[in-house]
């Protein structure tokens, strides 16, 4: 045969594997885009299901329209941050209006009944109810003891005692209060309160987190990193992620971000300095507005950190939150107590991007499902 022929059909045969290897990515690139938008509409769907769902239960817990919220945190902690703006949100979308709030340290009960004289007392949630953060404990334990006469909310918290002495100190002290609600997070805290602590009226509602809606800094779809492991370093801490070959951190502000967040601080300071009925009363809005730097500070920082990785690997529960909220890929592992399994088997292991690891042994293929996942079984190039 001629050998021009054979070249020929050479040609033609290199030809058609590369249309059909043309076609074969094109199908694939189609099933992603096809993939993420059934993804996105069924977050979508569950999210606005449990939204529903809490704005339901704060409604009929929280009678009256305005509410004092207290216990706001000011430190970096985004998580607690996120807990935070979820509250407002969800509040101001049931029609309730914060007539005053403030942090542990800046608490003045003379601005309370100034400012917030009828209006019901709620609690910042997260996971400090019990001896795990005593200093919260604390905190909360003096309100309760300091308005027997008002209606007091702790807004959803993640319930650990060490030991059954302390789940009986709590009833006790909760218990006495005649208008008191403890709103938990996931059913196992739903089951300490129950079975530990009977004189006192639980609730369960889910984590206040999901109640964000937007954020003002869009979601980054070219992230710098292929993999990042945000983790923590205090005592909740469970698991060692040194092992990983990927940049770490862990919730924090760096830069002029800190700057800037560490000015927010001062008219808290101030406040803190010159506490008396006057001068609380000048210095309540500047406090306001350093709280509400602090948060938007936070809240960006938090999303900048989701946002730099293709892939997120934590142990902490609000990174697992935000990841999910964004759309972003990513493996989460417990902390010391279970607090996080809790909640991933309660409702968040509906996010279509969060994946949960029993252990550190797993983190690699799970990873590596990820890319195959999102590749379509092929490197694009």
């Amino acid at each position: 045969m001629d050998t021009s022929v054979i070249d020929h059909e050479s040609r033609l045969k290199v030809g058609r594997e590369k249309a059909a290897e043309k076609i074969h990515r094109e199908i694939l690139r189609i099933g992603r885009i096809l993939r993420v938008v059934n993804d996105k509409v069924a977050d979508r769907d569950w999210l606005a299901k449990i939204r529903a769902e809490t704005r339901s239960i704060l409604t009929h817990h929280i009678p009256s329209r305005n509410v004092a919220l207290l216990d706001v945190p000011t430190h970096m902690n985004v998580g607690d941050t996120m807990i935070w703006e979820g509250e407002e949100q969800y509040l101001r979308s049931i029609g309730k209006k914060v007539h005053y709030e403030a942090d542990q340290a800046r608490f003045d009960p003379n601005m309370l009944e100034t400012l917030a004289d009828d209006a019901a007392v709620l609690l910042h949630g997260g996971g400090n109810f019990g001896d795990v953060w005593s200093e919260f404990q604390r905190f909360r334990e003096d309100i309760v003891a300091k308005f027997p006469h008002r209606k007091i909310i702790q807004l959803p918290q993640t319930v650990r005692f060490s030991n059954k002495t302390g789940l009986d100190r709590a009833n006790r002290i909760f218990g006495e209060h005649p208008d008191f609600v403890l709103m938990v997070r996931d059913r196992v805290s739903l089951e300490t309160v129950r079975h530990g602590m009977p004189d006192v009226q639980v609730v369960y509602c889910p984590d206040m987190a999901l109640g964000i809606e937007s954020f003002s800094r869009p979601i980054n779809n070219r992230p710098e990193l292929q993999c990042l492991v945000i983790a923590r370093t205090d005592h909740e801490k469970a698991a060692d992620l040194s092992f990983m070959d990927a940049p770490k951190t862990d919730w924090g502000l760096t830069g002029p971000a800190l700057v800037h967040w560490k000015l927010a601080r001062i008219p808290g300071t101030v406040a803190r300095r010159l506490q008396n009925r006057h001068t609380s009363r000048v210095a309540y809005p500047l406090l306001l507005a350093g709280y509400n730097a602090m948060r938007r500070l936070n809240l960006a920082s938090g999303v900048s950190m989701v946002n730099s990785a293709e892939i997120i690997v934590t142990d902490r529960l609000h990174v697992h939150v935000l990841c999910g909220l964004l759309g972003r890929e990513h493996v989460v592992l417990d902390n010391n107590y279970g607090k996080i399994r809790s909640i991933f088997d309660d409702y968040t292991n509906n996010f279509s991007t969060a994946h949960f690891a029993d252990n550190t042994a797993s983190i690699e293929s799970i990873t590596a499902n990820i890319r195959l996942r999102n590749d379509g079984g092929l490197d694009e190039g």
